[in-house]
């Protein structure tokens, strides 16, 4: 199996990336309130604009979690690639030591 440890890196550093737009979006999205009135002065109006905000706060809920998602998903790729990277250099020493005894 080969596998490339730098490039599950440059998928951490992506998903990192990810994560700070996430959590840039929902910040906006959290910060960003509508004046109640902007739709009109009549019940639809109240109506829209009551639903509309309870849309914008599930939107930044799922903005946060998906940050944890990425974050999560960058730690564990950062994980994955030294696993590897050991597990290679691990492997490589058994294989120089075995060259060393078998030209003993």
């Amino acid at each position: 199996m080969i596998v490339d440890a730098d490039l599950l890196r440059m998928g951490a550093d992506f998903s990192d990336s990810a994560g700070a737009i996430a959590r840039r979006g929902a910040a906006s999205l959290t910060a960003t309130q509508l004046p109640a009135n902007i739709f009109g002065d009549f019940d639809e109006a109240a109506t829209f604009h009551r639903r509309l905000s309870q849309a914008q706060t599930v939107y930044a809920n799922n903005m946060s979690a998906y940050q944890t998602t990425f974050a999560q998903l960058a730690s564990k790729s950062v994980a994955a690639a030294s696993m590897f990277t050991d597990e290679d250099s691990d492997s490589a020493t058994l294989i120089d030591g075995a060259a060393v005894e078998a030209s003993s």
